[in-house]
């Protein structure tokens, strides 16, 4: 590895923190490890035998720098901004959060706390667990702090205090754990999605390689971090290409979870990039839902009725566009025919223009939002989500 130029790592102050020295191709290398003790640094040494394989192919999930939810373990891994055994094992009444923010609109900590029911019948107020944002003086996003009231999470695994780092384009560049868990993220140049990253242990570590997939990638994001979302995915706000608002009326059926939605989507139809997210106004405790997609399908509509095109997505090796397959189904008219239950399905319309189909099959749910040019009566472009265990995401244009 003498003539490898090698991937570096400093921390907040500057100072060397670790250095890899791999190829790319194979993920065999070896690293240096800067550790602080009483008596100075100690250069810590180890091998990497590869890229670890042994779990199949491993994607980036688009982790948001501004996100607040926790990963947290009680047997099973969770990601979530209230943890659900918080609710099982403590008297919370109810969870109660707040946004701090500077003179410059940035958001600088998230407070989580709750009212306890005292032995007494009374209640008091306590800081179940807090987030703070650290900024460079130029406005980027330096470093993220996460700190727990330890009397709350006795009975789950948090990993103790953590703090994420970042650089000047806000990339996650490494993750400091309280009991020598860290993460470490290795970029190609310029993007915005590592490559690989390195875990490591006092006496383990495992490097993965990241694969890159053309859909089905999905992200919470929070308000606060739409902008920061688009950076990751090569966007900007003047890709902004659609929005489109509206009301589940049913209140009394179980398949509805948020009342007013929008959906705010992001083109370029150059790249045939593209992205987008669900917001839910005017509800605590919830991110923002989002999604991306590479590539644009073609539909020919002198063959095909618009409305009844539809993608759906296999589980595969690869995450390939080509490998999505395409279908042509029901019309409109014919879903009140094929499905039981009314509340299986939804046909949503503006004046007279078919504007979202919403369809409830096993396990998963099929939606797709249609796009007009100006007055049209035909739509130019849908897009096509599916939710569920096989979920994914694709933009269709009409040609007629």
């Amino acid at each position: 590895m003498e003539d490898v130029s090698p991937v570096c790592f400093y921390n907040l102050e500057g100072e060397p923190k670790l250095e890899l020295y791999f190829d790319g191709g194979t993920g065999r290398g070896c690293g240096l490890k800067y550790e602080e003790t009483e008596a100075g640094i100690d250069l810590l040494g180890f091998e990497l035998a590869g890229y670890d394989k042994s779990a199949g192919a491993s994607y980036w999930d688009y982790t948001n720098p501004y996100i607040t939810k926790i990963q947290y373990d009680d047997g099973a891994l969770h990601v979530d901004r209230v943890p659900y055994v918080l609710r099982k094992y403590y008297p919370i009444l109810k969870f109660e959060e707040f946004y701090e923010y500077d003179e410059d609109g940035r958001l600088c900590a998230y407070h989580l706390g709750g009212e306890m029911q005292t032995e007494d019948g009374g209640s008091e107020k306590e800081e179940i667990f807090t987030v703070f944002f650290y900024y460079r003086k130029e406005g980027s996003l330096r470093e993220k702090v996460y700190q727990y009231n330890e009397e709350y999470f006795q009975y789950v695994a948090v990993g103790g205090e953590r703090s994420d780092v970042y650089d000047e384009r806000e990339r996650l560049l490494y993750v400091e754990t309280e009991y020598e868990k860290d993460y470490y993220f290795i970029y190609e140049e310029d993007a915005m999605i590592p490559t690989a990253y390195l875990e490591l242990y006092p006496r383990y570590l495992d490097f993965v390689r990241l694969e890159d997939k053309d859909y089905d990638n999905r992200a919470d994001i929070p308000r606060d971090g739409a902008e920061a979302f688009l950076r990751q995915v090569g966007l900007s706000p003047q890709d902004k290409f659609y929005e489109y608002q509206w009301r589940n009326e049913s209140s009394s059926e179980n398949v509805w979870s948020h009342s007013d939605i929008i959906l705010t989507l992001y083109y370029d139809p150059e790249r045939e990039l593209g992205c987008g997210y669900f917001d839910y106004p005017g509800e605590s405790l919830e991110d923002m839902s989002g999604f991306m997609f590479k590539g644009c399908v073609e539909i020919d509509c002198r063959e095909k009725d618009p409305y009844g095109v539809y993608a759906e997505y296999n589980l595969s090796e690869h995450y390939r566009l080509d490998e999505v397959d395409i279908y042509h189904g029901m019309s409109p008219e014919e879903l009140p025919q094929a499905y039981e239950y009314e509340s299986q399905y939804v046909c949503e319309y503006d004046d007279g223009r078919l504007m979202r189909i919403w369809m409830y099959g096993t396990g998963s749910s099929n939606e797709r939002f249609f796009i007009y040019d100006g007055d049209s009566d035909v739509p130019s472009y849908c897009l096509n989500l599916v939710s569920g265990v096989f979920a994914g995401a694709t933009l269709f244009k009409f040609i007629y």
